[in-house]
């Protein structure tokens, strides 16, 4: 019966702590524009935020909208070098179907 309890206890899910404090987070955070003071100190809860975790946290409203307004920067930048490379594709594309046409009406 005793190994059966030990069994159970190791295979039942557990929650995981909360860090006791955000000095981990400050150098991620940081790199994405987030000033290292409005990093809390310790885990706050994240009841107000919409896309941090809503538990212990080390993310703040501010925080949040500026890893937002970071991804939303990141987002944009990847989409305008994705179809600036494309449009510079389909001009090469249209130039040569100009140039084919052209040899084709002038013969």
């Amino acid at each position: 019966m005793f190994l059966l309890l030990l069994l159970a206890s190791a295979v039942a899910p557990s929650t995981i702590p909360p860090p006791p404090s955000c000095e981990h987070m400050k150098y991620a955070y940081s790199l994405r524009g987030v000033s290292e003071s409005e990093i809390p100190g310790r885990p706050i809860s994240g009841s107000m935020l919409q896309i941090c975790p809503s538990g212990p946290s080390c993310c703040t409203k501010s925080v949040e909208e500026k890893l937002g307004a970071w991804s939303e920067k990141q987002y944009r930048d990847a989409l305008f070098n994705k179809t600036t490379s494309m449009a510079a594709d389909l001009d090469q594309k249209a130039t040569q179907v100009d140039d084919y046409i052209y040899v084709l009406l002038n013969k």
